[in-house]
């Protein structure tokens, strides 16, 4: 019963692990000028005139910057290039240690409390039964 209740919290763990990340909300000036020289996953834009795409940010299909647009897969399939003069704001995903750290204590807090609460609630056998 221990070990399903561990395998159980360990899988529903790695849902979570996604949640390490952050998304910045930045302008594209800003964008253009901070960036030049990092490599960042864009996974969504607004435009001026407010509409806003969610791009696909899965390994082959990062969103890139080529000449004077964003090229990017959409999340339900579609292609789209937004020219950058268009593009009001940027959305970037950025890994974040304070979210790892907190959802690892977390998991490891949780584990814990199971193990204690298993060991207090198991029989003791008698010695010689």
């Amino acid at each position: 019963m221990l070990r399903k209740v561990v395998v159980i919290i360990t899988l529903v763990s790695f849902v979570f692990l996604q949640a390490c990340t952050t998304t910045l909300y930045m302008p594209m000036d800003e964008f253009q000028h901070k960036t030049k020289s990092k490599k960042h996953i864009i996974s969504g834009a607004e435009t001026l005139d407010g509409q806003r795409y969610k791009f696909d940010i899965t390994a082959d299909n990062h969103a890139v910057i080529q000449a004077d647009s964003i090229k990017a897969m959409l999340v339900d399939g579609s292609v789209v290039n937004l020219p950058l003069s268009q593009v009001k704001t940027v959305y970037i995903e950025r890994f974040s240690p304070g979210k790892t750290i907190g959802l690892t204590l977390g998991i490891l807090g949780s584990v814990a409390v199971v193990l204690i609460l298993a060991f207090i609630n198991s029989p003791i056998a008698a010695p010689g039964s």
